[in-house]
């Protein structure tokens, strides 16, 4: 079974000193240094003495579940003898909803129209993960790794394997803090509902991915996690993302994970020897001169009303960001998720102040405009649409500042 052999595949992955120094020490140096094979005492077993994994759930004092364990995704990638895909691989595999996590939604995640777009234009090494940069959830529960939950009746701690990486859920009645600072995990709560536990995470950062295929998580987002154990080997997680920025409405996803009940954690730390990000690189195409500098508006645009205004730009290799100035008083729009190729360029200006009077006219509905065209040394030459608000297209010609 795969549960027997999970850790014999992720052992073969350990750089190569280590098996070196296991061959010197001798075989008892594997159990001893990794607890690759030990079954905890407390695991129920059937009468042959393999584990029960249909047996009750255990409780905690009081008498909700105890998810504590360590957990691995249900269903993993299969190979595919036609493509070589998910063929030989010496991981212990992911669940198919780590490439796209709307896969089983019909019609797929719903976009808003942006975001459809930004999607359609990321690649593989612009994901964190390539990057070595935190797994943040709902990523954690579909990747080939493992979790360790530690449960007390107060708090539900959640180890992950890849770079030492924790999540804790308070069970304590505290609320969700006042302007938190943005971060990877957010900041998670949680009350039972019978012997479901609802969690409710908040204070996202503004750019993460949930996908390989780069579906968007914004600081906009509430995460809500109901786990339930229905037996001892199975952990059920129903996910529900509200994500107004990125989403027309919020959407639901469910997912199972299995217990691993004779292994333990071992150390994965992604930056050790990572040749990924390196070998995924293009070389580098001539372009014409970097749009980092300040750029204005000749007058009003077309199909736009107000101006001009100064855009400031930031290139960093084949990235753009930056801010768009106005008038004193005027509202600064944050331009993200910018792209240069060649002498063409993408981006898209945020729109999502509750005071900005463009929201204010949308109804406070928050929206993107989205802006690709052409650039040469002086000029940038854009169209593009103002999604979900009655001005649809829009025409700039912007020119370099010059000091």
């Amino acid at each position: 079974m795969r549960r027997d052999t999970i850790r014999e595949r992720q052992r073969r992955c350990l750089h190569l000193p280590v098996l070196v120094i296991i061959a010197i020490v001798g075989t008892q140096a594997v159990g001893f240094g990794q607890w690759l094979h030990y079954t905890a005492a407390d695991v129920p077993q059937k009468a042959d003495g393999t584990a029960d994994l249909t047996a009750p759930a255990p409780r905690l004092p009081g008498g909700k579940p105890d998810f504590s364990g360590i957990w691995h995704t249900a269903v993993v990638n299969q190979c595919d003898p036609k493509t070589g895909l998910f063929c030989g691989n010496t991981e212990i595999g992911g669940s198919p909803l780590a490439l796209d996590l709307g896969r089983d939604l019909r019609g797929g995640l719903p976009y808003q129209p942006w975001a459809a777009q930004l999607v359609k234009q990321r690649f593989s090494k612009d994901d964190p993960h390539v990057r070595c940069l935190p797994d943040n959830p709902p990523r954690t529960w579909v990747m080939p790794h493992l979790t360790k939950a530690l449960h007390t009746p107060r708090e539900l701690v959640l180890l992950y394997e890849v770079n030492a990486m924790y999540r804790q859920i308070f069970i304590d009645g505290r609320p969700q803090p006042d302007d938190p600072t943005p971060t990877w995990n957010g900041y998670s709560t949680a009350t039972w509902d019978g012997d479901t536990l609802i969690i409710q995470t908040k204070g996202f950062r503004d750019d993460l991915w949930i996908d390989m295929s780069g579906a968007p998580m914004t600081n906009s987002a509430t995460m809500t996690e109901r786990l339930r154990r229905p037996n001892y080997g199975t952990l059920e997680v129903q996910l529900t993302v509200d994500d107004p920025k990125v989403y027309t409405r919020p959407w639901t996803v469910s997912m199972k994970q299995e217990i691993m009940p004779d292994t333990e954690l071992i150390d994965e730390f992604c930056l050790e020897n990572e040749k990924s990000w390196q070998h995924m690189q293009v070389p580098e195409t001539p372009r014409p001169a970097g749009l980092t500098g300040r750029w204005s508006t000749s007058g009003q645009a077309s199909g736009q009303t107000g101006g001009p205004n100064v855009f400031v730009l930031r290139q960093d290799g084949d990235m753009l960001a930056g801010t768009i100035e106005g008038r004193p008083g005027e509202p600064t729009y944050k331009i993200v998720d910018g792209i240069v190729r060649g002498n063409q360029v993408r981006f898209f200006v945020l729109h999502e102040a509750d005071d900005d009077p463009e929201v204010l006219a949308n109804g406070g509905t928050p929206f993107h405009n989205v802006a690709k065209g052409t650039f040469s040394e002086n000029e940038i030459v854009v169209s593009g649409s103002r999604e979900n608000t009655k001005i649809r297209e829009y025409n700039l010609v912007l020119k370099r500042i010059r000091n």
